[in-house]
């Protein structure tokens, strides 16, 4: 169970001014620079997204965009005009505040009746890493040592209060060439059980998404395989293009993502620590970083189990345009906060056969 609502802000005489749809067309259009290409990707015609831009102009007494001949991707490109910004960033934080209010209310009155979630039993104690984070620009980190053991693995029962504001994205669209088979339906044995309950288990994605549901009141699939994941009941999210990478993936959920912060992992990862995941979310939402991003030993970033704003889709689009593919090229642009994940016993990567004997046999 969760609350979903929309929004939208009216005059005195009832007629719509701005909601949730014009919201995402002038988003669209700062981020692509151009309105065909956002009413291209938010699936209307050209004449409705230049109708709403007309109405919301009215409404307002003032010009959103400036249009110009020769944009990049040829015809015309645009981008908003002051007035244009200011409306789209005091829309985006008023509905941010509107839905911290309808999951407090959600949480106060409705959330005592919800039926525990599959997979959201009792929390097993895990080691997280406590260190403070450190800010790079460019994303450039150091190595540190992890904490105390603080922390219970992902899935525990109690859901945080502001999952509303928050969205998970799942990446699943990989070739999984060095696995042989799709990494997101292997059904991996959990350490120490005999191989005859192997088939009970739940695949890798059905483990991330009952783990990340009691922290993000959305969870989107990064995949291009709609007929191997759809029963998993999650919105799928295709590449807008595809053979790009991961970066591409990451782009087009962050373009289909409702909230501004975003929790995103790779489908090679069969356990996550809570307590990590949370302090990760607390450090985006409380400094002005664009993307909060592990560092194992060694200083290796870890830029598949990361949190990126949303607003980073038009920096990603510009890099995919230059031909940048990797997402460390594409951090060292960015405001990164990282995060030492030390000798987390918890964290695996599972890539090839190998890697899942490992695991399965591990201590």
């Amino acid at each position: 169970m969760r609350p979903r609502f929309k929004t939208w802000v009216t005059n005195e005489e009832g007629r719509n001014i701005i909601g949730d749809g014009r919201y995402r067309l002038l988003e669209a259009i700062h981020d692509l620079g151009s309105l065909s290409q956002a009413a291209k990707l938010l699936r209307m015609s050209y004449r409705k997204a230049w109708g709403d831009v007309r109405k919301l102009e009215t409404m307002l007494g003032a010009s959103v965009i400036e249009r110009r001949r020769g944009g990049r991707r040829g015809g015309g490109s645009a981008s908003l005009t002051p007035v244009g910004l200011e409306t789209l960033e005091k829309y985006r934080a008023f509905r941010r505040e509107v839905e911290a209010a309808v999951e407090g209310a959600f949480q106060k009155h409705l959330a005592a009746l919800a039926r525990p979630e599959a997979g959201n039993g009792a929390a097993t104690t895990g080691r997280g890493a406590s260190a403070a984070p450190t800010e790079h620009a460019g994303g450039a980190a150091g190595s540190s040592q992890a904490g105390p053991p603080d922390s219970s693995r992902a899935g525990a029962s109690e859901a945080d209060p502001r999952r509303a504001a928050r969205t998970a994205i799942i990446l699943a669209g990989g070739e999984s060439s060095r696995m042989g088979t799709d990494k997101a339906l292997l059904r991996v044995r959990s350490r120490g059980r005999s191989s005859d309950e192997e088939t009970g288990d739940p695949t890798i994605v059905e483990r991330l998404r009952d783990a990340l549901s009691p922290l993000c009141g959305e969870i989107l699939l990064s995949s291009n395989s709609p007929e191997r994941h759809g029963f998993l009941g999650l919105p799928i999210v295709p590449d807008e293009e595809r053979g790009q990478g991961p970066l591409m993936g990451l782009y087009s959920a962050l373009r289909a993502s409702s909230n501004e912060i975003n929790f995103v992992v790779g489908c090679d990862v069969p356990e996550l620590d809570a307590a990590f995941v949370r302090r990760m979310f607390e450090i985006a939402e409380s400094t002005n970083c664009e993307a909060v991003v592990p560092v194992a030993l060694h200083g290796r970033l870890e830029p598949l189990m990361a949190v990126y704003r949303k607003d980073l889709a038009g920096p990603m689009r510009r890099c995919l345009d230059e031909g940048v593919r990797r997402m460390r090229d594409f951090l060292s642009r960015c405001r990164v906060r990282t995060m030492p994940l030390g000798d987390a016993p918890w964290r695996r990567n599972l890539n090839t056969p190998e890697d899942v004997e490992a695991y399965r046999h591990g201590p």
